[in-house]
């Protein structure tokens, strides 16, 4: 008990000679601290002026997007890349407002507009930018990165891709379509037994999906090429 009394003791002087170093230290150096204090405030305030103008910079930005996606989905595609000179296009959008959510996103569309006129090695470039946390888009990105090569004749990179679509996400619709298409590939480059275990897949883990309904056909096409 005297030991545990006597730590208490040594912990309350050790604070109270390290609250009074620091309180000299304050006295004698008022001008190097209030100068410390000020610049730590400036940043402060440097940070939430950047984050308002980040934010109202990317409201901006969606804002011009609207009208690019509204050809987009009607497939408008020259006119969403590059706008009808009142409106923005993706393109623009992209140039200026680099670093926005907006900006990415235009990635992905800028893609799908090249490889729909027919630019797959433009698409690529842009597509391969595209990043998002979204496994549904991402897994849609990847698909199109596949199509993208299949286009331009690199096989082998278009089934990689097709793979990573469906890789990426568990969905009853989509994952399906996407080993559809890697399958189908895979036939394409006379590797039937590896274009089965596509079907397989599907088989075994989306038998109720619409690809699933008509897996069969593809398994018994691919046996009679084994």
């Amino acid at each position: 008990m005297a030991d545990n009394q006597e730590n208490v003791s040594n912990i309350e002087a050790g604070l109270t000679e390290s609250y009074s170093k620091v309180e000299h230290y304050i006295v004698n150096n008022k001008k190097t601290v209030s100068y410390i204090g000020g610049g730590v405030l400036g940043l402060v305030l440097l940070v939430i002026a950047f984050f308002w103008w980040k934010g109202n910079r990317e409201k901006e930005a969606q804002s011009k997007l609207f009208y690019a996606q509204q050809l987009f989905e009607v497939d408008s595609f020259k006119l969403a890349l590059k706008g009808d000179g009142a409106h923005y296009g993706f393109l623009k959008v992209k140039d200026k407002y680099g670093m926005t959510k907006a900006a990415n996103l235009c990635n992905y569309y800028i893609g799908v507009c090249y490889l729909k006129t027919g630019d797959a090695k433009k698409a690529l470039d842009y597509l391969k930018s595209f990043s998002t946390g979204d496994e549904v888009a991402q897994s849609q990105a990847y698909s199109m990165i596949g199509d993208a090569y299949s286009e331009t004749g690199d096989m082998k990179a278009a089934i990689d891709f097709y793979k990573k679509a469906a890789d990426n996400l568990d969905n009853e619709s989509l994952t399906p379509f996407y080993l559809i298409k890697a399958g189908m590939a895979l036939e394409h480059e006379k590797n039937a037994k590896e274009a089965k275990e596509m079907y397989e897949k599907i088989k075994e883990n989306y038998p109720n999906s619409q690809a699933g309904r008509q897996v069969e056909a593809y398994i018994a096409r691919c046996e009679a090429q084994l």
